[in-house]
């Protein structure tokens, strides 16, 4: 969309397009993506969680233990409680509120690329390393299903 200024200031619409946002013929459709049946339930933790396996236990410690988890999702208790540092027992926990949410859980995965590895490396195949990032990937999205319940941490 593009505007025009006309001699008095005020903004007149043209509608040119825009090549960011292409427009579609009235006879094509747009892609549609199965939606599947799963119910989730997440957890919106105010920290940084890194995609090694010690991060993800490192957030799940601050949680509690695994049935304070349960008896939120299962309406036994009223509020889970954050401890931003599990081991100091003096440490303020943080309430969180349960909420009923109307969301979609995107699932978007990569396929590596692999390269052939030198004679050196015994010919198997390795993993290209970060400039694979770079060339891209074939990308594959899902919906495995919606989330109804969130937890979320507002006195933060």
């Amino acid at each position: 969309m593009q505007l025009r200024h006309t001699a008095k200031g005020d903004r007149d619409h043209v509608d040119k397009g825009h090549p960011a946002f292409p427009t579609m013929a009235s006879s094509e459709k747009a892609p549609s993506i199965p939606i599947g049946h799963q119910v989730f339930q997440s957890v919106e933790h105010p920290g940084t969680i890194g995609p090694s396996s010690a991060s993800l236990a490192k957030a799940l410690r601050t949680l509690g233990p695994p049935e304070d988890l349960d008896g939120v999702f299962n309406r036994s208790l009223p509020h889970l409680d954050l401890r931003l540092r599990p081991d100091d027992h003096w440490a303020h926990p943080i309430p969180g509120e349960r909420s009923t949410t109307h969301r979609l859980l995107l699932k978007v995965t990569r396929r590596r690329q692999r390269q052939q590895a030198n004679a050196g490396d015994g010919g198997k195949d390795v993993t290209s390393g970060p400039s694979s990032d770079r060339r891209g990937g074939v990308y594959k999205v899902d919906i495995p299903g919606s989330v109804k319940q969130t937890v979320r941490f507002r006195g933060v």
